[in-house]
């Protein structure tokens, strides 16, 4: 039985014709563009390939025997030897190596480590620590290389930091703290602010970072406050909203601080 059913009448049996056998008004040879193929190398080559096939196929040709594959090594070694047009490079030139740092070096990389640390280095630990640290720290300020070592002289010492990693104020702030002087502290901080912003302190202010003084020696400091000549000017008010403030009235009045102060207040609450 067929693959589609029993053929109808009507329809004949296909049949394959040749190339030779198709007439020529529907051979390829009238059609320009195949004239136009049969100029080109390549498509001749196709042809005569495609022709052989068919003898080869028909019986009328043997194929052609198939040429050996030569040997991907050999042909490398047969090929001739040529001038490379790209010249080897230049070996880079091995980088030199960086000097030994000098004595006053090595410590300015201690007191910047240090800083990095957010701490100050106070000149009598390095006397402890260093035999010559007089010509050491001399020799230090007069290196170009160590010019980023600064220096704030506190009551009790002299500290060093590095000035590319802390600002001249948090030094000013790190010095009262390691000079441990509550009293000048709280003064010296509250004068700076009056000054700087202007704006009073509000007493907690100490109780934070970087101070962290605790409420009872808070309490105890404003006592020796009113107490010491040498910091009469540091006065205390409190505020509408209860609020303790420092000012200095060697910078600003009362009335002037206590405004600014409600208004900073009446500001944040709004």
């Amino acid at each position: 039985m067929a693959l589609f059913g029993r053929r109808k009448p009507g329809f004949a049996k296909e049949e394959i014709m040749k190339p030779s056998e198709i007439p020529g008004e529907f051979s390829d040879a009238l059609d320009p563009a195949m004239k136009q193929e049969d100029s080109n190398p390549k498509h001749r080559e196709k042809v005569e390939a495609a022709a052989l096939a068919d003898s080869v196929m028909n019986g009328e040709a043997s194929a052609p025997a198939e040429t050996p594959k030569q040997d991907m090594f050999e042909y490398m070694e047969s090929l001739p030897d040529v001038n490379d047009p790209f010249p080897p490079m230049a070996p880079e030139a091995e980088a030199e190596p960086e000097p030994e740092p000098t004595p006053t070096q090595v410590l300015a990389n201690y007191i910047s480590h240090r800083t990095e640390a957010a701490e100050l280095t106070g000149k009598k630990q390095l006397m402890k620590e260093i035999e010559n640290a007089e010509e050491m720290l001399a020799a230090m300020e007069a290196d170009e290389n160590c010019k980023r070592i600064a220096k704030i002289d506190g009551e009790k010492d002299v500290y060093y930091y590095d000035s590319d990693l802390m600002t001249r104020n948090y030094a000013m702030i790190a010095m009262f703290i390691a000079d441990k002087d509550i009293l000048r502290t709280i003064a010296e901080m509250v004068r700076w602010n009056c000054k700087t912003y202007p704006s009073p302190t509000p007493v907690d202010y100490f109780e934070r970072h970087p101070y962290y003084m605790t409420k009872p020696q808070m309490a105890q400091a404003l006592k020796n406050l009113e107490k010491s000549e040498k910091y009469s000017d540091i006065k205390v008010f409190t505020s509408g909203k209860g609020v303790q403030y420092l000012y200095a009235e060697s910078v600003m009045t009362y009335r002037y601080a206590k405004s600014l102060a409600e208004f900073a207040e009446d500001e944040e609450n709004s």
